[in-house]
């Protein structure tokens, strides 16, 4: 108690010169082993939306600049706010699941396209390309300073954009389309639409997600001949 907890020296207690505060670690340190450098908190980001540097020690400061460009916060960690550019996040988190079904779909299909789509994904970032559930602080830190204009955003939308383009035309990747039973909509349904595709956990099969809720969020084929008194029937379901 009264020591540095870096190098264990005595803390000054001059009104002038007196110990210094790091908001990472919730430390006093002494001005040795804090300099004053600001950082961004990642711990504030995720609970907050939080982008204001606050002061740390040496020691925090180059460990944050190491991981600053690492993969490693799950997007399951961010608590939603009102702030504009989390909307952006959100439209991004929306564009990199697209993407992870899009590769499922050129996989599955044994699509010629499959080179050109590595050769797309070898453009992002490697988490980025890898799937879509971590994010490094650059990211985020782009995402609001930058807004719809950070890489991120402009390099995933294009790239989806393009993959579905190509998926609504390919003889061969198109056949993943499927139709609602429910409404019987003859526009098919894409598995990459993630607003409006819902498939079964249990029989896979494919429903717009609208359809799904309005049919009591049960699937009628896995209900179809049940003896449960709130089954619905893909008839009464429309």
């Amino acid at each position: 108690r009264g020591l540095c907890p870096e190098c264990r020296e005595r803390l000054p207690s001059s009104l002038f010169h007196g110990p210094r505060y790091c908001h990472y670690l919730g430390y006093y340190f002494c001005s040795n082993c804090h300099n004053g450098d600001i950082r961004v908190i990642p711990a504030r980001v995720a609970e907050r939306w939080d982008f204001e540097p606050r002061k740390v020690c040496r020691a925090v400061a180059k460990y944050l600049d190491l991981q600053v460009n690492q993969a490693l916060v799950p997007i399951t960690s961010i608590r939603q706010t009102k702030v504009s550019s989390q909307q952006i996040l959100t439209e991004i988190h929306t564009f990199r699941q697209k993407l992870s079904r899009i590769k499922g779909v050129v996989a599955d299909y044994g699509c010629s396209f499959q080179e050109e789509l590595s050769h797309s994904l070898a453009q992002l970032d490697a988490h980025v390309a890898r799937g879509h559930d971590f994010y490094a602080m650059q990211d985020l830190i782009r995402i609001e300073i930058q807004g719809k204009n950070c890489p991120l955003y402009t390099n995933i939308s294009r790239c989806v954009m393009d993959c579905a383009k190509h998926i609504h035309s390919c003889p061969t990747c198109s056949q993943c389309a499927e139709q609602c039973p429910i409404c019987a909509s003859p526009t098919p349904l894409y598995p990459f639409e993630i607003e409006t595709f819902h498939a079964c956990n249990r029989c896979k099969k494919a429903f717009h997600k609208a359809c799904f809720r309005r049919a009591g969020s049960s699937c009628p084929f896995c209900l179809e001949g049940a003896t449960v008194s709130h089954a619905v029937s893909v008839v009464q379901a429309r």
